[in-house]
């Protein structure tokens, strides 16, 4: 009985120290989790030792912390006369900052990246379905060609392609190290790597090649499991409490008992 109670009083204890913590730890997640589910991009550290990698298509561009803390201008590598790039890359706190502002041949706002936070233009036939994630986001047209594509890796390493239109110039950007400039009706139904799995309603969050370092969804279940230690220690916790005065309280009162008292006695006489 007194292990039993010793077992109990311990896992109790344990149990609900540990619950509340975990309980804790899943609002963390949650948070982290609704960051990436709202809009907001989360990018990875820079390592300042390492040098930084922006792929545009079939651009893959190589600077150092330094130039990007400057900015990012596609058009000191690749210069197309009249051609604005619409996105701009720096640097905030170790991490990229992305901002790009997506129009249409009509000059209609498709989607907007301001400082990682996007938005996209409701009409769907102006900006037909978005899928997105922590650390990537991509809207498709009614073509189902992809408008806008920005994905955040490891290693100091980003991904930032589209479908890009000026007065004089259209630029496809593609992840498979594809540049197309004024691309033709079948470059299109060729080209149509897709990063992410559609419609969005049914595969959100879901990659077409999924990469092992997203977000998990496991806030619930870390919850779940928190709470399930709580209510399992706090019934151990008195259980073991109670168990362990009530062993206590047997010690005391076989102590002052005859029985043992007479024991002691002839304890005593053996020693001498």
């Amino acid at each position: 009985m007194k292990t039993i109670a010793i077992l109990s009083l311990f896992f109790g204890v344990a149990f609900t120290i540990i619950g509340p913590l975990v309980i804790s730890y899943s609002w963390q997640l949650a948070y982290i989790e609704s960051e990436a589910m709202i809009g907001k991009l989360l990018p990875f550290g820079i390592d300042s030792q390492k040098p930084i990698e922006i792929q545009c298509g079939g651009f893959h561009i190589h600077m150092t912390l330094d130039q990007l803390s400057k900015g990012f201008n596609m058009s000191r590598y690749f210069n197309l006369v009249g051609f604005d790039y619409p996105f701009h890359i720096t640097l905030k706190d170790q991490r990229f900052l992305v901002s790009v502002d997506i129009i249409n041949t009509n000059g209609e706002t498709i989607a907007k990246i301001v400082n990682n936070h996007w938005a996209v233009n409701n009409n769907p036939v102006i900006a037909y379905d978005r899928n997105y994630n922590s650390y990537a986001f991509e809207v498709i047209n009614s073509d189902l060609v992809p408008t806008i594509q920005v994905v955040f890796k490891p290693q100091n390493k980003m991904y930032l392609g589209g479908f890009f239109f000026s007065p004089n110039w259209a630029v496809l950007l593609l992840p498979n190290d594809t540049s197309i400039i004024n691309p033709s009706p079948a470059d299109l139904n060729e080209s149509l790597p897709r990063i992410f799995k559609y419609p969005s309603k049914e595969h959100l969050g879901e990659m077409v090649e999924p990469i092992p370092y997203q977000i998990s969804r496991a806030s619930t279940q870390v919850f779940n499991l928190g709470v399930v230690l709580t209510v399992v220690g706090i019934p151990l916790l008195v259980y073991g409490t109670v168990k362990t005065d009530y062993v206590q309280a047997k010690v005391r009162v076989y102590r002052k008992s005859p029985k043992h008292r007479k024991r002691q006695r002839k304890t005593r006489e053996k020693q001498k």
